[in-house]
């Protein structure tokens, strides 16, 4: 339990938002209202259960997509991690400028074609959680 909860904790970590939670079930993008394409920083947190036959390949192909996508003009930090104790867990952190950031990641060619791969390695749906910070303050200001 502690492990999920440090976890859990990393974006408030970070720093303190007006947090507001988005749970997705899958990697599919949805569309967004202008008001949710200008209320500024975004953090992505994606947990994902990957078949252990296919963890080696997913880890090549997730190194590929992070490269591409902190090289995105809107990309803060874009980070892979592996459960310690379960092999086969894996989570994104992900920090975009904004909610267009975001959007315009989602149309890149490298996330579709990471999209596309993902089928062959999960063993389960994605849960995806985005953060929105859009009075961003560092912890104890």
């Amino acid at each position: 339990m502690k492990r999920f909860l440090s976890l859990a904790l990393l974006p408030l970590l970070v720093t303190s938002c007006d947090v507001q939670v988005k749970t997705e079930t899958n990697m599919q993008p949805k569309e967004t209202t202008a008001t949710q394409a200008d209320s500024g920083k975004k953090i992505i947190g994606a947990k994902l259960q990957v078949k252990a036959e296919k963890a080696d390949e997913f880890v090549a192909a997730a190194k590929a997509v992070i490269a591409a996508s902190r090289a995105e003009p809107g990309n803060i930090s874009y980070t892979l991690l592996q459960d310690a104790y379960d092999k086969t867990t894996f989570f994104f952190f992900e920090e975009w400028k904004s909610q267009k950031a975001i959007d315009e990641h989602f149309a890149t060619p490298h996330f579709k074609a990471f999209g596309a791969q993902l089928k062959d390695f999960l063993a389960g749906a994605p849960a995806i959680t985005i953060y929105a910070c859009p009075a961003e303050k560092k912890v104890g200001e």
